[in-house]
């Protein structure tokens, strides 16, 4: 197993990726940092640092090969230079490890923007998957196909700075229409050796998966992608109009369902919505009066409920949240014959929906849930999805207790049927919805009942200790992955950021990176 996170510098107060990994399903983990892949590159600009890293994981083969016995693991993460703004510098890389986590490959630029001021361009939140069922495809390569989306900013202001630029979303005045924010997706066939940036030399090089034509959805982010057994690519990401639209659409969580033909092409994306979201309350929902701007990509909770800022009424103790979907899709063989040869095919998505009162004084009142949607896929060339009714999935619907950052897991058991698991940040067990508790919501039918809840770590972290950079980060997500033991027994592991051991106030303390075991249900 292998858990990459970001790791704080405090003697350059840059930002690293930190590595750990674990050769006995992470009851021990070894620390292996990516400190040699931090020098300044001058191609690029001073680089601050690195943020958002995902890592995914390429089943070996040939199991016997001696110089590859435990398969290949991924890392992908954003490479940015923050100052001075507005000639901010930003790459997507990626590395790879043959030995478990151990050692990694030189990085390999996905994609990059390079002097924003120049060209209004900025690259962000990177996802990858990788296609281990390409046996099931018309297709073979020696290495199985990576794929990483992202975010990709384009602002059509000239010299806009980043504290007002893509993902706040809060150009004012009619919208522009250079002004767009798409989901992009770049493919590897050689082991993520090469990701072409020039679009129309390679075939999988910058496809875009979301539609900006239109101006109330030129705003899209968060993406998460997972490949389907029958080597279909799904990428979810939430959507959004922006303030100056006349009328902004729905906050919706949205999918595209991507092909990749003979020629490997990509060929789609088919768009489809999954559901719908309220966002979490802005900063501006702090302040009174309160502000009118309608959309934001990134909310704001209440840390501490007698925490505002003294000299600013728009400061209290806050932590930025969002409603980034998680995404994974499944092979499931039912009785009776299936819609399409081999068995169905599943996707899962989960995302946290908040809804309250954004004008209560002093703070916006409300509460977040965690929303479940299984996508029931009926025919994959062309892609045709029907998608379950969004529910909720925490048992706690106590209102003023949040729900957040869920993330989706699955397993095929051996009846034939899929365990899924969404882990989650879960504030019910303090009164004053302040510290925060790991939970897991369980189904053993692949999504069609959720019958277990359980409590998978008990208070520990404290929104008020952690952070890094700024005082209200705790990070934008937590990690969970699913397999089999040696004897069989399916199991999760959920990995989160933790300040029950931290020193001092943040941003200057000590939190760090917990785990934990389920196999319930």
């Amino acid at each position: 197993m292998v858990c990459a996170y970001i790791e704080l510098d405090k003697s350059t107060g840059a930002n690293l990726i930190g590595v750990s990994s674990s050769t006995d399903s992470g009851f021990t983990w070894t620390h292996n940092p990516l400190t040699q892949h931090f020098e300044a590159d001058t191609t690029v600009g001073d680089i601050f640092g690195a943020a958002d890293p995902v890592v995914a994981a390429a089943y070996n083969k040939n199991p016997l090969d001696p110089q590859n016995p435990t398969g290949r693991f991924y890392l992908v993460y954003l490479e940015s230079s923050f100052t001075p703004q507005p000639s901010a510098d930003a790459r997507i890389l990626l590395v790879s490890s043959d030995d478990g986590g151990v050692t990694w490959t030189a990085p390999t630029v996905v994609e990059a923007s390079v002097g924003f001021a120049d060209e209004h361009h900025w690259v962000d939140k990177p996802w990858i998957a990788v296609d281990i069922h390409d046996d099931f495809t018309d297709f073979t390569y020696p290495e199985q196909p990576v794929y990483v989306t992202y975010s990709s900013f384009n602002d059509a202001q000239t010299g806009a700075a980043l504290g007002s630029f893509g993902w706040e979303c809060d150009l004012p005045g009619p919208v522009t229409s250079g002004d767009t924010w798409p989901i992009m997706l770049e493919g590897s066939t050689d082991g993520g050796a090469n990701f072409d940036m020039t679009p129309g030399a390679d075939p999988m090089a910058g496809f875009e998966v979301t539609d900006v034509s239109d101006p109330a959805r030129r705003a899209n982010r968060g993406s998460a992608v997972s490949v389907g057994p029958y080597g279909s690519i799904y990428v979810a990401y939430m959507q959004g109009g922006c303030a100056g639209t006349t009328a902004p659409v729905p906050n919706e969580i949205r999918l595209s369902a991507i092909r990749v033909d003979a020629l490997a092409k990509f060929t789609g994306p088919v768009r489809t919505t999954v559901g719908t979201f309220g966002h979490f309350p802005r900063l501006e929902d702090y302040c009174s009066p309160a502000a009118t701007q309608p959309w934001t990509f990134h909310g704001y909770l209440v840390g501490e409920s007698t925490g505002r800022d003294p000299i600013d009424p728009c400061t209290w103790d806050l932590f930025r949240v969002n409603n980034f979907p998680s995404i994974v899709a499944s092979y499931h063989r039912p009785s009776g014959p299936p819609p399409i040869p081999f068995g169905w095919e599943w996707i899962h998505v989960t995302w946290a929906d908040w809804q309250g009162d954004y004008s209560a004084s002093p703070a916006p009142d409300g509460h977040a849930d965690i929303k479940y949607s299984r996508g029931t896929v009926l025919s994959v060339s062309p892609p045709e999805i029907n998608w379950s009714s969004p529910r909720t999935v925490n048992g706690d619907s106590t209102p003023g207790h949040d729900q957040f950052f869920p993330f989706v897991t699955e397993h095929q058991q051996s009846t034939g049927d899929t365990t899924v698991r969404i882990f989650y940040y879960d504030r019910r067990k303090d009164t004053e919805n302040e510290q925060i508790s790991v939970f897991m919501a369980g189904s053993t039918d692949g999504g069609s009942t959720w019958t277990h809840e359980e409590e998978v770590r008990c208070l520990g972290l404290c929104p008020n200790d952690v952070g890094f950079q700024a005082d209200f980060f705790i990070g934008d997500y937590i990690g969970a992955a699913s397999s089999l033991t040696a004897s069989g027994v399916d199991f999760s592991r959920v990995v989160w950021a933790d300040s029950r051991n931290a020193t001092g106030v943040r941003p200057d303390n000590n939190d760090e990176i917990w785990t934990a075991l389920s196999t319930d249900p």
